[in-house]
């Protein structure tokens, strides 16, 4: 059980880091749209592969790796939440209408 819920872990690590990845890089490119649908095919290929084989192992696997990804996608979130990006940071710009 420990192996699929580490198998999730990375699953969702893999998958969550290559967004942030690709969005970054779709920034920066004059066609961001094939980086983010190139990204997503590869992101979802890998992932739905990874759980597949998981899944051989039975179905209480499966969920522990499923587990294993909310996890990290949980973590991805609040990681990257604009409040936590800018709150109490110095030189923070304060609008207008926020005076």
């Amino acid at each position: 059980m420990a192996l699929a819920w580490s198998m999730g872990l990375l699953l969702g690590t893999l998958f969550y880091g290559g967004l942030w990845w690709t969005v970054n890089k779709a920034v920066k490119s004059q066609t961001p749209s094939h980086w983010l649908v190139g990204s997503m095919i590869l992101r979802l290929s890998l992932v739905l592969t990874g759980l597949y084989v998981v899944s051989g192992t039975g179905l209480q696997h499966l969920g522990m790796a499923l587990l294993g990804v909310l996890m990290v996608r949980q973590v991805a979130f609040f990681i990257t939440r604009p409040e936590r990006a800018t709150h109490g940071m110095p030189g923070r710009v304060q609008h207008a209408s926020q005076s």
